[in-house]
């Protein structure tokens, strides 16, 4: 018989550890890694709207916002989109950071009502996002958008 505490402790064990870079997917687009043919901004908006009805409209053309900027870093636009939805809750901003700010990473945003950067308008909070995401994976960015990412 399995010892059914040990087993659950071990599966906490094994998703509670840290993920190693190596076991990371690539952030950025080579040979091999490449945005799915399948991840196009309409579905990505199709998905999103299907979480969240209530999507203001100034974020239509957000998912084009982060292909444009994600093919020309060279970055999976794909994985920074889920990304941002992850970190602004489906675009409904319930925490510090407001929709206005379009800032979709929470860059600078560091809890207890510190909203952090605020950028001029979607297109350049993607970039933004990007670029940040850019710099984790090991570029250096000679002028990054972000004030955070300097």
């Amino acid at each position: 018989m399995i010892n059914r505490a040990a087993s659950v402790s071990a599966l906490l064990l094994v998703v509670a550890a840290p993920a190693a870079a190596a076991d990371l997917p690539q952030i950025k687009i080579g040979k091999d890694n490449q945005v799915p043919a399948c991840a196009t901004p309409g579905r990505l908006m199709a998905y999103v709207k299907s979480r969240n009805a209530l999507v203001d409209a100034q974020f239509d053309a957000i998912a084009t916002e982060y292909m444009r900027h994600g093919e020309t870093l060279g970055v999976r636009w794909d994985y920074a989109f889920f990304q941002m939805l992850v970190e602004t809750g489906n675009l409904t901003f319930k925490g510090d950071v407001r929709p206005r700010q379009n800032n979709f990473a929470g860059l600078g945003a560091t809890g207890g009502g510190e909203p952090g950067e605020s950028f001029k308008d979607v297109s350049t909070g993607a970039r933004a996002h990007l670029e940040h995401v850019l710099m984790y994976a090991g570029e250096k960015l000679d002028t990054p958008t972000a004030e955070r990412t300097r």
